[in-house]
């Protein structure tokens, strides 16, 4: 008998990130859903006014074969050297625009989002992180994120940080040296958005972690963050862009830019009883637990595990825009934090039997219930935001039709605009605009000029200071701006839509006539038939829960133009058309939404309709039993 034993091949652990394992596991199911649920959260219709400028300077750049250097699209900074960091994000956006329409930039823009979750989902999935802990923190990252798919330069840069991030990760793992990479990241992130500084911080918290732990200079990094640098001044305005990063960062909750503000302080600014913004407590959740989770296993981190988090959590508690930029980072840092604490506390990594099958199917259908919500657009309406699911121009949001007013009546005189309604004027009107988004090119001064005329008689100095003959507003942002506009003599109301509104100074553009409700009511067929309102508020049941349910399988419109100009019809004392308008809005919201039955009735109590106006109280009531302000109107009826 041969006594030599034969030893025993080792047989590696199969991978739980093979087809066959996430099969096996149940698990494929959940992930897989979990990034249909981030690409339809990113197929929604572009509403923001940003994308007008963005595409002017790329046709601009493209028309006459240069960049920039002054700005030419105002008559108030044209004098101001124009400095911005997106000419590549503006050529780009410009060239599909051209190729595929506004519907091409959204589909763009969702595979981006996606690229970026990918990216998060593999290098989690390189830190040896389980599929199931990936979900556990990419699905909660996915309501954090998903306010901020917008179709902006900042898309990119997630996307750059993502992939500096993974080559990084990469070589301190010694899995792959893709180093060489990182000056070509840093010249496409310096042409697409101004926070390619951050690159530099993650390349030197790498490479201080190396000098720290190993006592020695990582001389390959050293050498192609040299070269990223380098890279860094290949851009159409040279040194001079390095300084941009440093005008977003002095802007820390000193602008009235909601973005630009603390999570707290834009947490203020919110009515939570319309809208809870969870996504902002789901990130206070995400960091504290973090900050837990690092304590919890301090043993194990590194140097650039700390610099970086510390570093990015502060920026995210300076400033609301800066979330994304926080939980991209650190999201791989939780799951590796979460997999140590696992293996101390149950080395075999074995869930209960139940819950290793029913979990993942449970999550599953979750995901897919929020989907359907996503699909029918109830997941916005509930929070009465103004995203909607699809591609192409939200043109309600969008002043694509008071922009085509202006055009269509030559109407090119010196324009006084709000921000918003500059963007787009930029790009679809004929005359320069009196301000835009483009705060590094105003300057801090004259924005805050402007935000001072916010303030009771703010707005005639303004007029005084500037000598418009037309003023364009966007009334639901800009809402002082509308108030002082009904008492200004020597304007007129001309143009008026769900959105914005266009006043012309008095004895210009006198052919154009003076905005008329009736009009606006006769053109989209909306009548006003006391007894047909009066037989469908009474016979219809309003119900939170009923309403609710149908969200899974019925679109819920939100009538936001209707509702708009019904409001503003109130401003300017046209109750019957104000009740016509929110008539039409409920029957459009299929009897639902209290803030429609309140209108409704605040609307027909103006025009003494006591009875109707009680009504519609108590239906709003029905589904908001404890408003104050309803209750308040409806016990002091008799007063009427």
């Amino acid at each position: 008998m041969n006594s030599t034993t034969t030893p025993i091949p080792e047989v590696s652990a199969a991978s739980p990130w093979s087809f066959k394992a996430l099969w096996d596991s149940k698990w494929l199911s959940p992930l897989a859903l979990g990034f249909i649920l981030v690409g339809l959260f990113a197929t929604s219709r572009i509403n923001n006014c940003d994308l007008g400028t963005d595409l002017k300077t790329g046709q601009w750049m493209l028309q006459n074969h240069a960049f920039p250097q002054k700005d030419t699209f105002t008559y108030t900074a044209t004098e101001n050297d124009y400095l911005d960091g997106k000419a590549l994000y503006q050529l780009t956006v410009f060239s599909i625009y051209k190729l595929f329409g506004y519907p091409g930039i959204s589909l763009a823009n969702t595979l981006v989002v996606l690229g970026v979750f990918f990216l998060l989902a593999l290098r989690m999935k390189e830190t040896g992180v389980t599929p199931g802990i990936v979900f556990g923190i990419l699905f909660p990252i996915i309501f954090i994120l998903e306010r901020r798919f917008y179709v902006r330069a900042e898309i990119a840069s997630w996307l750059l940080l993502s992939l500096t991030l993974l080559v990084l990760e990469w070589r301190s793992s010694g899995k792959k040296n893709l180093l060489y990479v990182l000056p070509i990241l840093q010249f496409f992130w310096l042409n697409t958005e101004g926070l390619f500084i951050l690159g530099w911080v993650l390349m030197a918290a790498y490479l201080a972690s190396t000098w720290y732990h190993q006592h020695r200079l990582d001389k390959d990094l050293f050498k192609y963050m040299g070269l990223s640098l380098l890279a860094d001044v290949l851009n159409p305005y040279g040194f001079r862009l390095w300084s941009l990063p440093f005008t977003y960062f002095s802007e820390f909750n000193n602008s009235t830019n909601s973005d630009l503000v603390s999570p707290l302080r834009f947490l203020s600014t919110q009515n939570l009883k319309i809208d809870l913004n969870i996504h902002v407590f789901l990130y206070m959740t995400f960091s504290a637990l973090l900050v837990l989770l690092v304590g919890f296993t301090y043993r194990q981190r590194k140097l650039h595990e700390y610099v970086l988090a510390g570093i990015f959590l502060l920026l995210s508690c300076l400033a609301y825009r800066n979330i994304p930029l926080f939980i991209l980072v650190c999201a791989p840092l939780m799951g590796v934090c979460i997999k140590e604490l696992l293996a101390q506390w149950d080395p075999t990594g074995n869930m209960p039997h139940i819950l290793q099958k029913s979990l993942p199917i449970l999550l599953s259908l979750w995901v897919l219930l929020v989907g359907l919500r996503v699909l029918t657009n109830a997941y916005y309406a509930s929070d009465r935001r103004a995203t909607r699911f699809g591609v192409g121009l939200d043109e309600e949001r969008i002043p694509v039709q008071a922009v085509q007013f202006l055009v269509q009546n030559h109407l090119d005189g010196r324009i006084l605009n709000d921000v918003a309604t500059g963007d787009w004027l930029i790009w679809q009107g004929t005359q320069p605009v009196f301000i835009d988004g483009r705060q590094q090119v105003f300057g801090n001064f004259f924005y805050q000029q402007y935000f001072e005329s916010f303030k009771a008689g703010g707005l005639a100095q303004l007029i005084t200071l500037y000598q418009p003959q037309l003023i364009a507003i966007r009334y639901n942002d800009t809402e002082p701006w509308a108030i002082q506009m009904k008492f200004l003599p020597g304007w007129r109301l001309i143009y008026a839509d769900g959105s914005y509104t266009l006043y012309a100074a008095e004895h210009y553009a006198e052919q154009v006539p003076t905005f008329q409700f009736f009009n606006l009511l006769t053109r989209d067929n909306i009548t006003l038939n006391p007894l047909e309102s009066k037989d469908f508020v009474e016979h219809s049941e309003p119900s939170v829960w009923g309403h609710w349910f149908e969200g899974f399988y019925k679109p819920q419109p939100y009538p936001n133009s209707l509702m708009s100009m019904g409001l503003l019809a109130l401003h300017y004392n046209d109750f019957g058309a104000a009740q016509a308008l929110f008539t039409e809005s409920l029957w459009r919201a299929g009897g639902a939404y209290f803030e429609i039955y309140f209108n409704l009735g605040v609307a027909s109590l103006k025009m003494q309709r006591f009875d109707f106006g009680r009504t519609c109280l108590k239906k709003a009531l029905e589904l908001r039993p404890d408003d104050p302000v309803a209750q308040k109107m409806l016990n002091t009826m008799p007063s009427f």
